[in-house]
């Protein structure tokens, strides 16, 4: 997201229109950018290059998500494919992103279906 917001100009975007968007699984990927752009521990940047960009999204469409662990509700298979089937708790509960939504993530648009 740093990337391309640091590169909006040769790329012939608007830097404060960027958006993610995924679904499913990809629902993930994005739910996770849109939540976790403030962690510090995923903004690799080993030059230092892009310390002053935001990597926040400035919208997020999650389209049927995998965004809950460890609940009724998750989609368990999912999960076992993404952390496999001996995982510690406290990573599972740092991906439950129902429980971690914050002020100021980004307008998001989510949907699903039955």
């Amino acid at each position: 997201m740093r990337w391309i917001r640091a590169n909006a100009h040769r790329l012939n975007i608007n830097p404060d229109k960027i958006g993610v968007i995924g679904f499913s699984a990809g629902g993930h990927l994005a739910c996770c950018v849109s939540n976790g752009f403030n962690r510090a521990e995923w903004q690799l940047d080993p030059d230092n290059s892009l310390s002053e960009v935001s990597a926040r999204p400035d919208a997020s469409i999650l389209a049927y998500p995998v965004i809950s662990t460890g609940t009724q509700y998750a989609h368990h298979s999912s999960m076992e494919k993404l952390l496999g089937q001996r995982f510690e708790t406290k990573v599972m509960d740092s991906l439950r992103w129902e429980d971690h939504v914050h002020p100021n993530y980004p307008s998001t648009f989510l949907w699903h279906t039955n």
